[in-house]
């Protein structure tokens, strides 16, 4: 599976508070406002319509390492990496025009959008959620995504 990246907005510098990521998650682009590599990795975190979502990118060579086919995202071969939710995607991205490395990975994603996470999507519609529901802000995303990436640097060495 291949996800096209159309109209993507790299917003580096920006930490976006929850009222901005509700009026950006509606405007039809797509947000990226973590971009990592490390090593045979990359870790991104983006905008999408219900919510934040992170993806590690593991280079396809080294991924060709170990597997003779790319594991599916629910596949046996990935319970041993835990990550909010569960893995929700696996496939890879096609170039854009600030990022032509993209393809050199393969992705594992997950999103903040489950029971008890407040949804962007419903702030929008007027639908509010429950008191409790959490608002993912990018800082503390990128701190979780930062756990994910080291079980994937475990499983995965050079």
């Amino acid at each position: 599976m291949k996800a096209r990246d159309t109209n993507v907005k790299y917003m580096l510098n920006i930490v976006p508070n929850w009222e901005q990521m509700i009026q950006m998650a509606n405007d039809g682009n797509s947000y990226i406002f973590f971009d990592h590599i490390e090593n045979d990795y990359k870790f991104m975190v983006r905008l999408g319509g219900m919510s934040l979502v992170a993806y590690i990118g593991i280079r396809k060579d080294l991924l060709d390492k170990y597997e003779t086919s790319y594991p599916h995202y629910n596949s046996d071969t990935l319970n041993d990496i835990s990550c909010h939710g569960g893995f929700t995607f696996n496939g890879e991205f096609m170039n854009n025009d600030r990022d032509d490395t993209i393809q050199d990975y393969y992705y594992y994603g997950w999103d903040y959008g489950h029971y008890g996470d407040a949804l962007l999507h419903r702030f929008s519609s007027g639908i509010h959620p429950a008191k409790d529901d959490h608002k993912w802000l990018v800082p503390e995303v990128v701190q979780e995504g930062f756990e994910v990436l080291e079980q994937f640097k475990r499983k995965y060495k050079r």
